[in-house]
């Protein structure tokens, strides 16, 4: 941390660490995956995580024992080591990859902590391929402190995104055009991970289903860093909101709490990402904004799942799969019967649409569907 803390939010960092919280802290921030779909985070395992959630874990007086990684810093980070790698050319570092014999790739002679080690799961995937990580720490194009001083706010990301977020705000909330505008937005960070999980889907040349391939935006590097930024500053909210207060559920971008005014509230210097996030949010918009409130429920909540949340004045609904149009009165007695019953089951007939497979295979229209669930 002496040597390279001040660096880890401005870098691309993969790290495996052996931790472990204190036991106040209530909200552990360093993922512990299960299998493929499930993670959960405990107070004390061994994590696969990012430089965000180490910062964020330390700051939680964690204990850390890096067992490896690999650093690669933003070229305008001011870490000084990066002047040594641009003696080392392409074929030169090449060269100082090997096969380590067990499933690893190791690096030897280049600057500490470039690259430690890869785990042979990602290190071996077409998507982290030697040249994406090359270019990555090629630092020939490195700009001078005066050049990244002048040009503030003015990478192609921001002035995309800002775009973007203009053209949204000109319509009104919830119309076509602002939804439109904010699925392009969206899109992007979609895109820096298109391919990485072998999401497989329907070719209608071939008419089999086959993996989505990588598009020319994809960077596991860049999605990284944005998936596990945003997850850290809503992990701090979490951790410093008052602890009398309870919070019942918690998703990718918000959570539900019984804490009044957090959308008011702004966040402390202190507070590194919430406070980043603060500041990029004013500098986007022309207003700073940290939390937006959704909904609001002057009665109480009945919570059973992530999914499973219904407020019971009707401000907060989501029940995953169930799309029946009925009233509070009678929706409420009904999901405590389904608690209080054996099965602990609830039937339902849901509807949908024929999917484009069905139809591009079967003929026929785009007709309803319903289903026993």
């Amino acid at each position: 941390m002496k040597m390279y803390g001040k660096f880890l939010f401005k870098s691309y960092t993969a790290l495996k660490v052996e931790f472990g919280f204190p036991e106040s802290v209530q909200y552990p921030v360093l993922p512990v995956r299960l299998d493929e779909s499930s993670i959960f985070y405990p107070l004390n395992g061994i994590s696969y995580c990012t430089g965000h959630e180490l910062l964020l874990a330390i700051s939680l007086n964690c204990r850390i024992k890096v067992l490896g990684g690999v650093f690669i810093p933003f070229k305008n980070s001011g870490y000084s080591k990066l002047g040594t790698v641009r003696k080392l050319g392409r074929h030169t570092i090449d060269k100082l990859l090997k096969d380590t014999g067990e499933g690893q790739l190791e690096v030897k002679n280049l600057p500490d902590p470039l690259f430690l080690k890869l785990e042979a799961k990602y290190s071996q995937t077409s998507f982290l391929r030697r040249d994406i990580m090359l270019e990555t720490i090629d630092t020939k194009t490195i700009p001078k402190k005066s050049e990244v001083s002048n040009r503030k706010h003015g990478s192609q990301f921001f002035k995309t995104t800002r775009k973007l977020v203009e053209e949204r705000l000109k319509y009104p909330k919830g119309s076509y055009m602002n939804q439109l505008y904010k699925f392009i937005s969206n899109a992007g960070i979609g895109q820096m991970a298109r391919g990485l999980n072998q999401k497989k889907v329907f070719d209608t040349e071939t008419c089999k289903t086959k993996v989505i391939p990588p598009g020319e935006l994809i960077s596991p590097i860049y999605a990284g860093w944005i998936t596990s930024y945003i997850r850290c500053t809503l992990s701090e909210i979490l951790n410093n909101q008052n602890s009398d207060k309870k919070i019942f559920s918690c998703t990718t971008d918000g959570f539900i709490s019984s804490e009044e005014g957090l959308e008011q509230r702004i966040p402390l210097e202190s507070e590194l990402f919430a406070y980043s996030y603060y500041k990029a949010r004013e500098s986007l918009t022309g207003k700073g904004e940290l939390l937006e409130r959704k909904h609001f429920d002057v009665k109480g909540l009945i919570s059973w799942r992530t999914r499973g949340q219904l407020g019971l004045s009707g401000g907060i609904k989501a029940m995953t799969g169930y799309q029946q149009s009925e009233s509070m009165e009678e929706l409420i007695p009904k999901i405590i019967s389904y608690f209080n019953s054996p099965s602990k089951s609830l039937p339902f007939i849901q509807t949908s649409l024929r999917s484009a497979k069905e139809i591009y295979l079967g003929g026929g229209h785009t007709t309803l569907k319903l289903n026993e669930r």
